[in-house]
């Protein structure tokens, strides 16, 4: 892994890589000593991949103003506790707040997040580590800041303020079974969140490990043919076989072995929980948890 410059570090996707704890206090300590209080770990090629996939850490004095981007994104909460808002296109109103923690922490973990809705992300510990996949290529110009009348009082609020109050809560997440083994989700206010809880409402009707992606609807694409995320529910006893083109692949949940001709590695939130990119590989994963194991699969596509 190579040090681009302080707080900052570059994934080589030569090599098959694992990430583990380690990392994350590493991470940890580099976000509160630079400018802007938060830390990367980049997992993408460059700046013209897609999608931008990093692992970020945000201390707790770090600062992230109102924004709202041309394309979808997703964040999952690995370590930590943050929240976010979002905030009506009309009049900068709160519409939604989620309260997000890693899903071992049995609340909601993972938020998708459609092109142009304005939003803020909060962190609630003293540091807050995330899976970010945003899905374009980096440019200045897709992204834009709520500054003006609108936003200038949700600037101004802070995360102690927000720890606090009362969560506004308006959630319409919709799950829709479209193939033997897969979900999409939806949102009508184009924010989804994917909870312990609703993984759970989904494993009673499955009995075989199934994935769950966005939907159209979410991504604003027409007839996306490629996937740029996955997340997999892997039930007790139960192997999943995939065929992984240049993806990095996290467990979030419970422990799995993953293998291929290549490489045999365990992955556990408490130490590996990462390893990739793994490229053009037949890949196993076994759940070998006393329950289900939750992947989240990113892979990065040429463009």
């Amino acid at each position: 892994m190579k040090l681009l410059k302080e707080g900052i570090y570059q994934l080589d996707r030569n090599l098959i890589s694992k990430i583990n704890v380690n990392n994350i206090k590493n991470l940890e300590a580099s976000a509160s000593k630079v400018d802007r209080l938060r830390s990367r770990i980049l997992y993408h090629s460059s700046s013209k991949s897609e999608p931008q996939h990093m692992l970020i850490c945000f201390d707790s004095k770090s600062i992230v103003e109102v924004s709202f981007h041309t394309f979808a994104e997703s964040f999952m909460i690995l370590n930590g506790v943050a929240q976010y808002r979002f905030y009506s296109t009309k009049d900068g109103s709160v519409i939604n707040d989620i309260r997000m923690s890693p899903a071992s922490k049995k609340g909601i973990f993972y938020t998708y997040i459609s092109p142009n809705v304005p939003h803020r992300f909060f962190p609630l510990t003293k540091h807050v580590v995330a899976n970010e996949v945003g899905y374009s290529f980096f440019s200045p110009e897709q992204t834009s800041y709520g500054e003006g009348n609108l936003f200038d009082a949700s600037n101004k609020v802070k995360s102690e303020d927000i720890a606090t109050q009362p969560l506004i809560r308006s959630s319409d997440t919709k799950f829709n079974k479209i193939s033997l083994d897969q979900y999409t989700f939806d949102s009508e206010i184009g924010v989804a969140e994917i909870s312990y809880e609703s993984v759970l409402n989904l494993l009673e009707k499955e009995k075989k490990p199934f994935s769950i992606i966005p939907s159209e609807n979410m991504t604003k694409f027409k007839k996306h043919n490629f996937v740029l995320e996955k997340l997999y529910i892997i039930q007790k006893n139960c192997t999943l076989k995939l065929k992984l083109q240049d993806s990095i692949v996290n467990n979030i949940y419970g422990c799995a072995n993953i293998s291929s001709k290549d490489f045999n590695q365990k992955l556990d939130v408490s130490n590996n929980f990462a390893i990739g990119p793994i490229k053009n590989s037949e890949t196993v994963v076994q759940n070998i948890n006393s329950e289900f194991s939750i992947i989240h699969v990113a892979t990065e596509r040429n463009i």
